[in-house]
């Protein structure tokens, strides 16, 4: 008698599920068929079972091996088996009617295909069953369910689950070497694939064909199992591109993200794991898009959950695409150093031969009017998930349309940054982030995004620093990191007017805390009583609006109101500069100094707090420095100045040659490194680095100490205030008036 179909059945400690798994074979209505077991070293009462069907039904047969696991078993069966076709069966499930077999060989041998299948249901330890038709709408188990009886080619169902449910024409498997990967977790996937996609097309029934049981106490995973489950969705990963088939493809990537992420970062991984992982590419990727977008908010603790999370998927690997569209970013460009350097670096960069547009965030600010010569588009604000969606789908327009191979990202603190990062890199587009100041400036306002940013900064495709210190600091979170100074302003020593009329003393920054206009405002009215035709000119705004109050209040406050100016944000500062007779610096910290370079074009000296880490910030540079918050020593510099002139046209000199060594510097080399990901050629030692971080940090320590400092004597004032007789009566001869006014104000509130 033919055998026409081979049941094989791997049998490992199965005595509890045996006898129901091998009754259900048997009771089969097609007759013609082996069952065969392969005991795989099993220490229960398997063996002992298996002997007893054998000796009463001759188509059941064993055999004994050590183990060797589950894949090798069934590999071990296609080889020894004796029927025209093959299926596989676990020792613990069963076959739901007694026709099931006979259905799948009419199927198989009526329509002439290699493989034929049916539907697939689930088993759950407390008895209740799933039919296929519950799943036909998941995103991970909808090829249990057939929508209808026929032929169903591979590319459109593209599935990989549920291969017990088939039947195999078993020298269509052989002839084609298709066999299970040793794999102890996740070889069957593979298999089915494999099978499906080299048959090209199967014969579906509607009928289920086989019942999966779960386990009670689901699947005891170890390193080893998770490993192997890694590699089985790679191998499945590899064959969707290999292939072409988008959909399996995109299910590989989503089984990864959302089946197995609770699994697979239980355990620690070497590094042949990791590189499993990165090798799998999520670029153009809807699962990997969507599963940011769901995760993306404004909230500091989601974007670390989702670091912890996903973080060994994130650092995947991916091909530079360095073609010339390039897209620059920032938040706004209404004001500020910051936003004229992005306009001289897309010109910069336009003149190299890139297409450069500029992208902000749609906040209804005006833009500054150099910006305007480009194509600058508006993105939507984003907070919450649904918003970083529409976000995202309006960049992926702009860089489709405009061929965007690269975005330089300016808002190195912003919290969208991660968000917008990781979807651009799923766009196959890369990510340069542009730093635009000290590393520990964060640190040194007590903002936690100080400790985020090497997590977010790992990922970016390049990073480019202002300083050496930068440039140590981030290496150490990226290998693509390059120091690249501000571009210099288009003006030249030669072309200002020599004639300094007034002792004018400029201040140019904005009104932020960071940068101590206060100070200025103390230095000034210092040399104001020594100097007596002194001016003070304050350019920039800022967004902290109390900060500006309080100079405004504190020039009037000190009669200073007919010597001091505050001209607000400037687009083009030569008129002020050719009048300025000193620049002073009053920042607690810079990432380059920008007015530094400008200054030093015209030829004016700074006196400056120190920041010892600015390359700018040097004597030879024109510099005068003194220590952070010396208001006296500042003061008496400028009075210095302004009464010798022998050291101010020897300051002058000093800055006007310094400024003619900074325009030696080959910007479009580095420029051009930075956009090819060339990496940048190390030039100090690890000690070296270690050393320049830590006196940066040692520095910023110093000036929180100092601000903390500052903020203890404020707070013991306040509270001497407070406890003081005159305070106290003050508030009980106020409080009458007091209480009217709040009377007052809410009536009008509520009227």
């Amino acid at each position: 008698m033919e055998t026409k179909i081979t049941v094989i059945i791997p049998v490992y400690n199965a005595e509890q599920y045996l006898k129901e798994c091998l009754d259900s074979v048997l009771r089969q209505s097609l007759a013609e068929i082996e069952v065969l077991c392969i005991d795989d070293g099993s220490s229960d009462g398997s063996a002992g079972i298996l002997k007893e069907y054998a000796d009463t039904d001759k188509r059941v047969c064993f055999l004994h091996q050590k183990n060797m696991g589950v894949a090798a078993s069934r590999n071990r069966g296609i080889q020894t088996a004796k029927g025209k076709y093959v299926a596989f069966m676990d020792a613990d499930d069963y076959y739901p009617s007694v026709d099931v077999l006979e259905a799948l060989y009419s199927s198989a041998e009526i329509n002439k295909v290699a493989i034929a299948g049916g539907e697939f249901s689930i088993v759950f330890p407390d008895g209740k069953i799933d039919e296929a038709e519950k799943f036909k709408d998941d995103p991970l188990e909808y090829g249990y369910y057939f929508e209808k009886e026929g032929i169903i080619h591979f590319r459109d169902y593209q599935f990989d689950y549920g291969f017990h449910r088939f039947l195999y024409l078993r020298d269509f498997l052989i002839s084609n070497s298709i066999s299970f990967p040793s794999l102890i977790r996740f070889q069957d996937p593979p298999f089915l694939v494999d099978a499906l996609s080299q048959a090209k097309s199967f014969y579906a029934i509607k009928k289920t064909g086989y019942r999966y049981r779960l386990k009670a106490d689901g699947v005891q995973w170890n390193t080893q199992k998770v490993s192997d489950l890694v590699k089985g969705i790679k191998y499945i990963h590899d064959i969707a591109i290999e292939r072409e088939y988008g959909r399996l493809r995109e299910l590989s990537v989503r089984r990864l993200l959302y089946e197995y992420v609770p699994v697979i970062k239980q355990f620690n991984w070497c590094s042949e794991e990791k590189n499993i992982l990165r090798d799998i590419s999520f670029a153009d990727s809807k699962t990997y898009q969507q599963l940011i977008i769901e995760n993306a908010t404004d909230d500091w603790c989601s974007r670390q959950r989702f670091l912890r999370d996903y973080d060994v998927f994130l650092s995947h690997h991916r091909s530079h695409i360095t073609e010339n569209g390039l897209g620059i970013y920032y938040h706004h460009l209404s004001m500020g150093g910051v936003q004229k350097q992005i306009i001289r670096c897309a010109r910069f960069l336009r003149n190299m031969g890139y297409n450069v547009l500029l992208l902000i965030d749609d906040t209804g600010e005006r833009i500054i009017t150099d910006a305007k010569e480009f194509k600058v588009y508006r993105l939507p604000l984003a907070k919450t998930s649904d918003e970083y969606n529409a976000r995202f789908e309006e960049l992926k327009r702009i860089c489709i349309a405009n061929g965007i191979s690269t975005v330089i990202y300016n808002a190195w603190l912003s919290s969208g940054l991660l968000w917008d990062e990781l979807l651009l890199q799923s766009l196959n587009i890369n990510i340069i982030i542009q730093t635009h100041s000290i590393f520990f400036a964060p640190l040194m306002e007590k903002n936690k995004s100080f400790y985020e940013m090497p997590s977010s900064f790992r990922y970016a495709d390049a990073l480019v620093t202002l300083t050496d210190h930068d440039l140590a600091y981030w290496g150490i979170f990226n290998k693509n990191v390059y120091k690249i100074p501000n571009l210099l302003p288009s003006k030249t020593t030669t072309e200002v007017n020599q004639t300094i009329p007034e002792h004018n003393i400029i201040w140019v920054g904005r009104f932020a805390q960071e940068k101590r206009p206060r100070d200025a405002i103390l230095i000034f009215a210092s040399v104001r009583k020594k100097i007596k035709d002194a001016k003070l000119i304050m350019v920039g705004d800022g967004e902290e609006g109390p900060i500006k109050e309080e100079c405004l209040f504190l020039v009037k406050h000190l009669g200073l109101s007919e010597c001091v100016s505050f001209l607000g944000f400037i687009e083009d500062m030569h008129e002020v500069y050719i009048n300025a007779f000193i620049n002073l610096s009053t920042s607690m910290f810079e990432g380059y100094g920008l007015v530094f370079s400008e200054t030093m074009a015209y030829g004016i000296p700074s006196v400056t707090y120190e920041m010892s880490y600015l390359e700018l910030q040097k004597k030879e540079y024109g510099m005068t420095i003194v220590a952070q918050n010396d208001v006296n020593d500042a003061a008496d510099k400028c009075v210095e100045l302004c009464m010798n002139s022998k050291l101010w046209n020897e300051k002058s000199c000093l800055a006007k040659n310094g400024y003619k060594r900074l325009t030696t510097y080959d910007y479009e080399a580095k420029w051009h490194k930075v956009l090819s990901f060339k990496k940048e050629d190390s030039t100090e030692s690890i000690d070296e680095y270690k050393k320049i971080i830590k006196e940066a940090i040692e520095k910023s320590s110093m000036y929180v100490d100092s601000n903390e400092e500052q903020l203890r004597n404020a707070k013991a004032d306040f509270k001497r205030v407070n406890s003081s007789i005159s305070y106290r009566l003050g508030l009980m001869m106020t409080w009458l008036p007091r209480k009217l006014f709040h009377f007052v104000k809410g009536d009008m509130k509520n009227g």
